[in-house]
């Protein structure tokens, strides 16, 4: 019970004024650091990708990468699933439900000294660490979303970020057991996007 409130006062703190969703592309150029031996940093961007090209549009996101293991992943907002395409492959060979098990542990919000500039925008950071490890995201409200399709998508504590900020990142910091990724925009462009550019089906 005081976890929720706590999220709550934290949600009030950060609700923007209404303005339309976002809707179009974010380019975000990957930095790994490796924290185990048999890995180098240089193998993780290889394994992972360089650069994630992320979509949205009315909580549908599509991500593409390029690295040798994933090439692309869908979420969908009318079915609360990861729709994940290897990179060797045309269609999807997996699906996973969102609603994991990976709980919020603790929230810490950026003081005024802590933001950074992002693509020309000033923005501020919340810190959510969870059973699975900690995320950082930095966020401006200019960008704005509608937390409610993302409610259930709970990896990398998704759901709470938007609850919080209703908005998306501008820079975002993962840490592991195994490695750190940063993931910083270098581009955000806003496109009209067809629905049917978020449908599951052979690439």
């Amino acid at each position: 019970m005081r976890m929720c409130l706590i999220l709550f006062l934290l949600v009030s703190s950060f609700k923007p004024l209404m303005a339309q969703d976002f809707t179009g592309k974010i380019v975000y150029a990957n930095t790994y650091y490796s924290k185990v031996d048999d890995m180098t940093d240089a193998q993780y961007s290889t394994l992972f990708g360089s650069k994630t090209q992320f979509y949205i549009k009315n909580g549908n996101i599509k991500e593409s990468f390029n690295g040798i293991a994933l090439r692309m992943q869908v979420f969908r907002s009318d079915s609360n699933k990861l729709f994940f395409y290897k990179a060797n492959t045309d269609y999807p060979l997996s699906i996973k439900p969102v609603n994991d098990k990976d709980s919020m542990m603790k929230v810490i919000i950026g003081e005024d000294a802590d933001t950074i500039n992002v693509l020309g925008k000033r923005c501020h950071k919340v810190i959510i660490e969870s059973n699975n490890g900690k995320v950082t995201y930095y966020f401006n409200n200019d960008i704005q979303i509608d937390p409610s399709y993302f409610r259930d998508y709970k990896l990398n504590s998704f759901d709470i970020f938007t609850q919080m900020t209703h908005s998306l990142p501008l820079k975002i910091v993962l840490e592991t057991s195994e490695y750190t990724k940063e993931s910083t925009a270098i581009e955000m462009t806003p496109l009209s996007l067809q629905d049917e550019f978020f449908e599951i089906r052979r690439q």
